[in-house]
């Protein structure tokens, strides 16, 4: 047998002990916790995911649509969260789990307008809530009357996509037909009287919560009265990151950007803010579809964030990984376990969870504890303190401990300018680039 110098023993015997940290830690948080399905185009690859929409047919007293039955009642909030589910050809997802993800949906007491054919009907609880309106009108996501005509174009434009073998023409109907649904539901609810209207992905409610009246009324209030009377109305939209440098030079003519930005799952503000957001969501979707060299427009998210660029007065965000945040808790030491999360999350995995917040269970869904009044977050807060996973098992923690210090805070709305003029992101001095299309001034 070969000898090994004793210091060479050391270092393979500390190279192995990486190994194992590193399997036991990535076994742990993407096979048993399942973080590898937290990607957001991996959450988005089904039509519960992705709620895409579908208008004329729902449940509605005060409506003529032929497709249309009312399930709603009067309710003394002017918030109104639309959705909509369309089906796939393939789905990732058995029906038993969209029955959970819809049940745990509609415990949400706030009215709901939701786009859903016929043919997904089962899905349905047998007893509607009286909060809620169904739209059974189109059947196919195509039906829609903004995505008329766009199968052949969306078929072709797959040919561009870096990702073809996980996507479709008609997933990317489902993702870019949001505003458009969002939009049209507000008209057809209530007789369009809303102060507040929200696009929610049915799936993203994947476990149980104590959501109730959500999005809280005080908290829509809190997160838009800064504001408030400064002319342009904003659009509400999270953010996962931040563009990458190299987007400081960015132009429109550059097309959308396909990073991972913004978080589409869940949007909203004033029915005049919409109407704006989709104007310029469909003008740049059809301009970069338009060209001699047509661009890539098959991923909602990659449009939003040109729009970002182009528009950053026009939207404000929360950050659940915002390094700038008074709310944050920074890694005390080597030792802890927050600087192991964020080496790991830098370098491995993005969508690993950073607990930079505390015990906020899927970082990707923070909004919904954003949006959320005090006690209803004070109750989730409660829930996810027993949380554990491989960082807090291993090597020194065991995991279990319900300390205070990890309870899920409340971080602060942030506009976009402000974010892409940091000093870590664009700098001080960046302006956003000129934009051709005329979209109005509301």
């Amino acid at each position: 047998m070969a000898y090994i110098p004793q210091r060479r023993r050391w270092l393979l015997v500390l190279l192995t002990c990486c190994i194992i940290s590193v399997l036991y830690v990535s076994h742990d948080l993407y096979f048993s916790r399942g973080y590898w399905a937290k990607s957001p185009e991996l959450i988005s690859l089904d039509p519960l995911d992705t709620h895409v929409p579908s208008q004329s047919n729902h449940t509605n007293t005060n409506t003529n649509s032929t497709n249309t039955t009312t399930i709603s009642t009067p309710h003394s909030q002017r918030t109104l969260i639309v959705s909509a589910m369309f089906p796939l050809e393939k789905s990732k997802h058995p029906s038993s789990d969209y029955v959970i993800w819809l049940h745990n949906f509609f415990l949400i007491t706030t009215p709901i307008y939701i786009f859903l054919p016929t043919s997904l009907a089962s899905l349905l609880p047998s007893s509607l809530p009286p909060h809620m309106t169904v739209n059974s009108t189109y059947d196919s996501v195509f039906d829609l009357p903004i995505m008329h005509g766009m199968k052949v174009a969306y078929q072709e434009n797959w040919e561009l996509d870096r990702e073809k073998g996980r996507h479709g023409p008609e997933l990317y109907a489902i993702w870019n037909s949001k505003a458009w649904l969002l939009d049209e539901g507000a008209k057809n609810a209530n007789g369009g009287q809303w102060d507040s209207i929200f696009w929610v992905d049915a799936g993203s409610f994947r476990t149980e919560h104590s959501y109730r009246a959500w999005p809280a009324a005080e908290r829509i209030e809190e997160i838009w009265r800064r504001w408030k009377g400064l002319g342009e109305e904003r659009v509400f939209f999270p953010i996962f990151d931040t563009p990458k440098s190299k987007n400081r030079e960015w132009r429109e003519e550059d097309g959308p950007v396909d990073e991972d930005i913004s978080i589409a799952s869940f949007f909203g503000g004033s029915p005049s803010a919409i109407r704006w957001y989709a104007s310029a969501f469909y003008a740049y979707h059809a301009h970069y579809l338009s060209l001699p060299t047509p661009l890539f427009i098959g991923k909602d998210q990659s449009i939003i964030n040109s729009l970002f660029l182009l528009f950053p007065t026009r939207f404000i965000s929360v950050f659940h990984n915002d390094p700038h945040s008074s709310a944050r808790i920074p890694p005390s030491s080597i030792l802890s376990h927050r600087y192991w999360r964020d080496v790991w999350k830098s370098t491995f995995s993005a969508f690993s969870p950073s607990r930079a917040l505390g015990k906020c269970s899927d970082e990707w869904y923070y909004y919904q504890y954003f949006f959320a009044g005090e006690e209803e977050r004070k109750e989730m807060g409660d829930r996810w303190l027993g949380d554990t996973d491989g960082w807090d098992r291993w090597p020194l923690g065991k995991g279990g401990e319900r300390r205070e210090e990890d309870r899920c805070r409340l971080t602060g709305t942030v506009a976009m300018e402000e974010v892409l003029r940091r000093e870590d992101v664009f700098g001080a001095d960046w302006r956003a680039p000129e934009h051709s299309l005329d979209l109005g001034s509301k």
